[in-house]
């Protein structure tokens, strides 16, 4: 008997037993000719689940210990208090930490425009191959000239991690994740902005005398 005589006499045969019997019939052929394709993919679900539950909780918890480190520096820097804008009850968490780490950068930018005269480092958006520097190089270059302490520098590189792990989807934060976030970068801006203070200070009683 060929395939498309065994084919009709299987399906005259379950025919006779009613549609909803037959479907689990079909069912249960199918299942036991591709067992091993079934089983491994529902290896393959489970695994990406744990991959996806560990990768959440990875998130969280160093969101929490930037947010620490965060304050570790500014506490040890003796950074002064600032007075913060209230934060909207209904933050969306993507864009604000996308805001708040694109801010971050800003006030980075700032600081090497104060300290490039000293250096003779070229304007940030301004090289001389007509590329702009990133965020991370302009980073490197303040913490290599000492005007950026190392643990600032690991809080800010943590900062980026975190937020290109949620630019990339590869981690969708909730509100109070996002929270954390914003502590964290609005400690690091005030660290920043305070050693933007000082070399500015330092230019003017220079000009003073």
């Amino acid at each position: 008997m060929g395939w498309k005589e065994l084919a009709a006499s299987l399906f005259a045969s379950l025919a006779t037993l009613g549609w909803p019997v037959a479907v689990v019939v079909i069912a249960l052929v199918l299942l036991g000719r591709f067992r091993a394709e079934f089983a491994a993919l529902i290896g393959r679900l489970r695994k990406a689940k744990r991959a996806g539950a560990g990768l959440d909780f990875d998130f969280a918890e160093r969101v929490g210990e930037v947010e620490e480190s965060a304050v570790q520096v500014v506490v040890e820097e003796e950074i002064p208090e600032a007075t913060l804008p209230p934060r909207s009850s209904t933050i969306e968490p993507v864009a604000a930490m996308i805001l708040a780490y694109e801010m971050l950068g800003t006030q980075l930018v700032d600081l090497y425009e104060a300290v490039r005269p000293h250096k003779m480092w070229p304007p940030t958006r301004d090289n001389l191959d007509g590329s702009v520097q990133s965020t991370a190089q302009i980073l490197n270059q303040l913490t290599s000239e000492g005007m950026i302490s190392l643990k600032a520098f690991n809080v800010i590189s943590e900062l980026r991690y975190l937020r290109n792990a949620v630019v990339h989807g590869r981690v969708l934060p909730d509100a109070a994740q996002a929270a954390q976030f914003l502590d964290a970068a609005d400690d690091m801006q005030r660290y920043i902005a305070e050693q933007t203070r000082k070399v500015e200070d330092f230019d003017a009683a220079l000009d003073a005398d």
